[in-house]
């Protein structure tokens, strides 16, 4: 089942989705350095190399568990290079995504996930946007 969030736990929730993104970039970017430097550099020792590997599976596990908790809290992270996430909210009827710009103050759109699927400012609809007391499922 999907989660649904309603605008507020959203809101509550982008600290913790921006820490994790923060991390799962800092850990790649981190993994392809150390894989740069294993492929242009070689290490002048057997300790060197073991050294280098040892820190990529620990970076690479860095990564796995950010996007683990990522995909576990619901979000769709539509592109990681420009800060896109979405939260799957419900407006009316009808399934939606909120849209959030990593380093923006607050959510300020959604989407539609049938038809068009232009942006649109939420509140011409937040008297319309499900605010659940809890977590809800669709």
């Amino acid at each position: 089942m999907q989660r649904l969030y309603s605008l507020n736990q959203a809101h509550h929730a982008l600290a913790e989705i921006e820490d994790q993104i923060a991390t799962l970039e800092e850990a790649l970017e981190s993994g392809k350095q150390i894989r740069d430097t294993l492929r242009n550099q070689p290490p002048r020792s057997p300790l060197e190399r073991r050294a280098l590997l040892q820190e990529l599976r620990f970076v690479e596990s860095q990564a796995q568990q950010a996007h683990d908790a990522l995909a576990g809290s619901g979000v769709v992270i539509r592109d990681l290079s420009s800060g896109i996430v979405e939260f799957p909210s419900r407006i009316g009827g009808e399934v939606v995504h909120l849209v959030w710009k990593r380093g923006d103050p607050a959510i300020t759109h959604y989407h539609r996930l049938l038809g068009d699927e232009a942006p649109r400012p939420i509140a011409a609809q937040g008297q319309n946007l499900r605010a659940p007391g809890r977590d809800t499922h669709a």
